[in-house]
């Protein structure tokens, strides 16, 4: 597999009694020239919906989509697919518990 790069533009609101934020990212692959050596994802979206039900919780509804560019076989790209998502929820969960 060849290394990848992804320009990415990330919006972020917010409700005026911060319980609801909404981060939407997109994928940006024309904005800036490709790199030797790079693959450009050409597609990518993401969007996190946090909203924070009591003062002690949080929720967060998570969605994904990507073409990774390139000859990847679908089975790589899916057995990838929910490791990312899972391994930064586990790394956020520890640093809001601290």
């Amino acid at each position: 597999m060849s290394n990848r790069d992804a320009i990415v533009h990330l919006k972020i609101t917010k409700d005026s009694l911060n319980r609801f934020v909404k981060i939407t990212a997109i994928g940006e692959p024309g904005y800036i020239p490709e790199k030797t050596g790079k693959v450009r994802v050409p597609q990518f979206g993401a969007q996190w919906d946090v909203t924070m039900p009591t003062a002690k919780t949080i929720h967060i509804v998570y969605t994904f989509e990507a073409d990774p560019g390139g000859s990847v076989p679908a089975w790589v790209v899916n057995s990838f697919a929910d490791k990312g998502p899972l391994e930064s929820f586990k790394k956020l969960e520890k640093i809001l518990r601290n």
